[in-house]
């Protein structure tokens, strides 16, 4: 497995800061996904309260050891949700805690009832981390998903074909002129996908020319039967581009 600065991954797609003193970098196992439909009129006081109410208390528990990273992402392109919020824990007693003492903090708190009410519809997925390449000091600005459906029975011929074969293509086509990171998370808990693909960019514009102009492309060149191959396992598949949360 090729794991490439999981520093790098909690300060952009499922943290802000680096893990606490003490603990690897690497020691992260699972990823814990909140979607929510928030009312376009809302977004605005929803961002407000996180960066003033929810930050705050995701830093501290970040320095307790309860999660090794945090992050907010808002909606850019495709999906049904438009807040997606990402925690990354140590082991999975740790979701548990995390949610119990999170939750608990900001009921404390006036804002969270008017959060509450924000909310319209929420989902809730946990993932386990398969494989993150991603580069030293990477900052990419969107995270492009893609979610995929497959028989259980082909998970293994899956993975393996995208840590030999996709991975090479990837970073031959990363290192041409685009950075991007890549993360391959495997499913655990809750929605209908059982693999999913993050792909991380500085760029609007690298997207769909890495994506699909590089990476796909080459590989339906180079390759025609692994490309079919994929194609026969994959039961169907949903992409979703997010941007990062900034505060005003």
């Amino acid at each position: 497995m090729n794991r490439i600065s999981f520093l790098a991954l909690a300060s952009l797609s499922l943290g802000l800061s680096a893990p606490v003193s003490g603990q690897e970098a690497d020691t992260a196992a699972h990823v814990y996904e909140a979607f929510y439909r928030i009312g376009m009129a809302d977004l605005e006081a929803w961002n407000e309260s996180y960066f003033e109410h929810s930050v705050p208390i995701l830093e501290e528990l970040q320095e307790k050891g309860l999660i090794e990273g945090f992050r907010q992402f808002e909606h850019h392109t495709g999906g049904h949700y438009n807040i997606r919020f990402v925690v990354r824990t140590y082991d999975w007693a740790a979701i548990e805690t995390f949610w119990d003492e999170y939750i608990a903090r900001l009921g404390a708190l006036t804002s969270w009832s008017q959060m509450q009410r924000m909310m319209r519809e929420h989902d809730d997925q946990i993932w386990d981390i398969g494989e993150v390449n991603v580069p030293d000091g990477f900052d990419p600005v969107f995270l492009y998903a893609a979610k995929f459906s497959l028989n259980f029975a082909d998970m293994a011929e899956w993975n393996t074909t995208w840590s030999d074969v996709m991975a090479g293509f990837i970073k031959e086509a990363a290192e041409e002129d685009v950075r991007v990171g890549w993360v391959r998370l495997d499913h655990n808990t809750g929605g209908p996908h059982n693999s999913k693909h993050l792909f991380l960019f500085e760029n609007w514009d690298d997207i769909d020319d890495f994506i699909f102009g590089r990476v796909l492309a080459k590989l339906e060149e180079e390759k025609p039967d692994v490309w079919a191959r994929l194609l026969e396992i994959m039961d169907f598949h949903d992409d979703v581009v997010w941007v990062r949360s900034t505060p005003e």
